[in-house]
């Protein structure tokens, strides 16, 4: 496991409570992004399954390339709130990880879903998907979302201001149980909707 910490935020934004940052921190993800990216790839990289790089706005398509070509045995990344990458980026993660189980993007910016698209299409193993604060995500991800990864326990999109009934709908039909659902602050969503989920939650419970 590697979990990598960045300290870069967005005007009004904050970190969370529990986020611990130090000097050190700060240094150790500079040196594992040199090691990835560089020729002589470090030894335990293969072994790498579960990476985390938060609040990074340094995280380039280039930086992950490094990533995906030194660590091939991925099946959980949590990006959150670190920026600078593409869909290209999601292009290759998509190709390198089929097995992958985890994914966090929030608010990672650049993202649309001509990339998600793919990671949908390409990762269906997936358990649990963070595409929060993604402002360029519509119901087409979704749908596709909705479509292949039946593994789904787990998904977040709050704060999408594409996203309609018509998606949100489909996510509920495609999984009944599904554990934690997040479509908080979902601009173009009818109430009824948000009802249909509630009492489905509880009848879980």
């Amino acid at each position: 496991h590697a979990e990598l910490k960045g300290n870069d935020l967005y005007d009004c934004h904050y970190f969370p409570d529990d986020y611990n940052y130090c000097v050190k921190d700060c240094s150790r993800l500079e040196r594992f992004i040199k090691l990835v990216c560089g020729k002589q790839k470090p030894i335990y990289s293969s072994n790498l399954t579960h990476l985390g790089i938060t609040y990074y706005h340094s995280l380039s398509d280039k930086k992950i390339n490094g990533i995906v070509s030194s660590c091939p045995n991925i099946i959980y990344l949590n990006f959150k709130a670190s920026t600078e990458f593409s869909d290209d980026a999601l292009n290759l993660i998509a190709e390198a990880y089929p097995n992958l189980r985890y994914l966090n993007l929030w608010d990672t910016r650049a993202i649309t879903d001509k990339g998600l698209c793919v990671i949908a299409r390409s990762c269906y193993k997936l358990e649990y998907l963070d595409i929060s604060y993604c402002k360029d995500i519509t119901d087409k991800s979704l749908v596709k979302i909705a479509g292949n990864c039946y593994n789904l326990q787990e998904f977040y999109f709050a704060k999408a201001h594409w996203i309609t009934d018509k998606s949100v709908s489909c996510i509920i039909n495609s999984y009944p149980n599904l554990q934690n659902l997040d479509i908080s602050v979902v601009d173009q969503l009818d109430p009824c909707i948000v009802c249909r989920y509630t009492y489905q939650e509880k009848g879980q419970n």
